[in-house]
């Protein structure tokens, strides 16, 4: 699983960044949900990719863990957690 996430990484630092401009930033998370989805959820994965939409899918993913990943940063910060 590893090496999958290593090699769709390498990929994806190899766009260019316009592309990155179009697609959005998948980022970390959104090459973690992609490995999930190819192990665990290949239909979705197939459904998402033929509809066009599996970029939008994976950024959206991203953008959402690091809203999280933010928050909890900042309960940490103060104490709350």
């Amino acid at each position: 699983m590893f090496f999958k996430y290593l090699l769709w990484f390498c990929e994806f630092k190899n766009m260019n960044s316009s592309t990155q401009q179009e697609n959005g930033w998948i980022g970390r998370y959104g090459l973690m949900r992609k490995a999930y989805l190819e192990e665990y959820q290949p239909e979705l994965l197939r459904e998402l990719t033929r509809s066009g939409s599996l970029s939008q899918h994976l950024a959206e993913v991203d953008a959402a863990a690091r809203r999280r990943l933010e928050k909890l940063r900042g309960r940490l910060q103060k104490g709350k957690l």
